[in-house]
């Protein structure tokens, strides 16, 4: 019989990833090669992607899930920050309000609390 060896963790690879990128961008920034002022402007997709990551993710195995917050939370940043609509960071603050309540419905609405994921995972 052959053990099966568990495979490396992905995330901690693509953490690795992620890090040699930021330092490839500020390395070309120190070198003029690549302005990363113009950057910071997407810094929200950042919140997005992890949103949108943490909604599709099979394990959902946590009582609270943000995903939809930090999803909604995002979306709002990136188009204040990106300055659409006319929005400023002064006038939109109310729309952060109104991402949380949506995320805190969406969680109501759509999480089963963790002994019920139990049960029925024991069940089925």
């Amino acid at each position: 019989m052959t053990e099966h060896q568990p495979s490396p963790p992905l995330h901690k690879a693509v953490w690795g990833v992620i890090l040699i990128g930021l330092g490839a961008l500020f390395m070309l920034d120190q070198f003029d090669l690549f302005e990363i002022d113009e950057l910071w402007r997407f810094w929200p997709v950042i919140l997005i992607v992890i949103g949108a990551v943490q909604i599709i993710s099979p394990r959902r195995d946590r009582r609270s899930n943000s995903g939809p917050t930090l999803l909604l939370i995002g979306i709002v940043s990136l188009v204040v920050s990106l300055e659409m609509f006319g929005l400023s960071w002064y006038s939109a603050w109310p729309l952060y309000i109104i991402a949380g309540g949506v995320g805190m419905i969406w969680q109501a609405l759509f999480d089963r609390p963790r002994t019920a994921q139990k049960e029925n995972e024991h069940v089925g």
